[in-house]
Order: C-alpha cells, then structure tokens, then sequence
C-alpha cells in the first residue's frame, strides 16, 4: 500500500498502525467487536453496516513431547511477564490486547478460529500455492 501497488489491504493493527499514526496509509475500519484502543477513531466494521468481525492472537509454540515442567516454566513466566503494567501498555500501543491462555486455553481458541473460517474459505474457492 505504501509504494502504490495495491488500493487497499486486511491486516492486523499491529502492522499497520504506525503508518497509519504517520499519514502513510488510512485505517479504514478494525474488524474487533469493539473499537481498538490504540485507534479510538477508527470504528469497527459492524459501526459501518458490514457484518462481520475477525480477530487475531498470537500463540506460544513449542515441538511435540516438551517436557511438562518446561511448558509450565514457561508458562509461568509468561503470564507472570503479562500482569506488567508496562508491558500491557506497550501490547496496547501497538493495537493489541495484553492476554494470557494457558496451553489449553490457546488450543481451544485456535479450534474455534478455525471452525469459524473453514467455511467461508472453502466457499471462496481458495487454494493455497
């Protein structure tokens, strides 16, 4: 979008947000149930009579068979890193929400994001190459 190319693109907030606090590129809705923190004047999708919302999350990976007690390390210290107050601030800043979800959790957000788009991906005919 920045070097003209395209007119117009899906992204996360993330990735686009500074461009757009920098006049380089206009945020035209975010797809969130609800506005974004980090871009109070930007409505959402369902403000602007289309009706549809999506959101993104970031997930903590690791190989199959990872010791117990190494993903509860981790797990430990990433939810403890994520009640930092600063730490929540600079999520928010770039467009995101601060949340943590234990293993569990996070896999059963990622089964429920993939029922909800398995249909219109398939209906839309897409291939991946």
């Amino acid at each position: 979008m920045i070097g003209g190319q395209i007119p117009l693109m899906v992204d996360t907030a993330s990735e686009t947000i500074e461009h757009h606090k920098a006049g380089k590129v206009r945020i035209l809705a975010v797809t969130g149930e609800q506005r974004n923190r980090a871009l109070p004047d930007v409505p959402t999708l369902r403000e602007q009579g289309i009706n549809a919302s999506a959101d993104a999350f970031f997930g903590l990976y690791g190989p199959p068979g990872m010791a117990a007690d190494v993903v509860a390390k981790i797990d430990r210290a990433v939810a403890d890193a994520m009640k930092d107050p600063a730490l929540q601030e600079r999520v928010y800043g770039f467009g995101l929400v601060p949340n943590h979800a234990a293993g569990p959790q996070l896999g059963a957000t990622q089964a429920e994001h993939l029922k909800k788009w398995e249909t219109p991906i398939k209906s839309s005919g897409f291939k991946a190459e």
